[in-house]
């Protein structure tokens, strides 16, 4: 959905007349925006000089909404900034304290949109950008993810890990570690097969089980 947006966005005549036809730099999905249909995504469009928020419906394939608004830049030491704010967390300071560490931090925008009426009663939308960092949080293989708003200095939220990350990161540790040793005794399984080992007629069927658990773990991490 995200590179169906970018796409649609790009290429929207709207969107170009917006930028009075300069070279499009960057197209980036930011904010979600879900509508009735469920099918609404803000997408930001730059030029060197121009920034503007398209509404874009999957559906229609078509732009519904351009706003031209101001892009903040990113400056060096937000990832740090943003690691300072989510340290500063009572719940990020308890999975420290157990062992957790900072991973990688993620450096996007927000775009709000609100509908303003002005004194002559006319009623039209703003767009606001802002810049947010998702800061990821390991314990033990599990992810946190801390969601810092940059401008207003605070932690927006602490995501807890999903079940499909457990399963993700146990499966990688087993394919990591275990993989290779399963390869190695299929391939002395096959040989001793081969050579009609009645030793090895018998590791076959064990084996054969163990592989399907690598196999249901495989689509598992899939």
């Amino acid at each position: 959905p995200e590179a169906l947006a970018a796409s649609i966005a790009r290429n929207s005549p709207e969107v170009q007349a917006a930028l009075d036809g300069e070279e499009i730099e960057e197209v980036e999905v930011t904010t979600k925006v879900v509508d009735d249909e469920g099918n609404v995504l803000l997408v930001l469009v730059k030029t060197e000089t121009r920034a503007v928020a398209a509404e874009v419906n999957l559906e229609t394939k078509k732009v519904t909404e351009v706003i031209r608004v101001h892009v903040p830049e990113f400056k060096a030491g937000d990832e740090q900034k943003a690691i300072d704010i989510a340290k500063a967390n009572p719940r990020v300071q308890e999975l420290l304290a157990q062992g957790a560490v900072v991973g990688k931090v993620n450096l996007v925008h927000s775009i709000n949109i609100e509908k303003v009426t002005s004194p002559d009663g006319v009623t039209r939308k703003e767009g606001s950008v802002k810049l947010i960092a998702t800061v990821f949080i390991d314990l033990k293989g599990k992810v946190w993810h801390a969601t810092v708003d940059l401008d207003d200095e605070k932690l927006l939220g602490l995501a807890k890990p999903s079940v499909g990350t457990f399963i993700a990161s146990m499966s990688h540790l087993i394919f990591s570690i275990i993989t290779p040793f399963v390869v190695a005794i299929g391939v002395l399984i096959i040989l001793g097969l081969a050579l009609r080992n009645r030793l090895a007629v018998k590791i076959a069927g064990i084996a054969s089980i163990v592989f399907g658990i690598i196999g249901l773990l495989g689509g598992l991490y899939a």
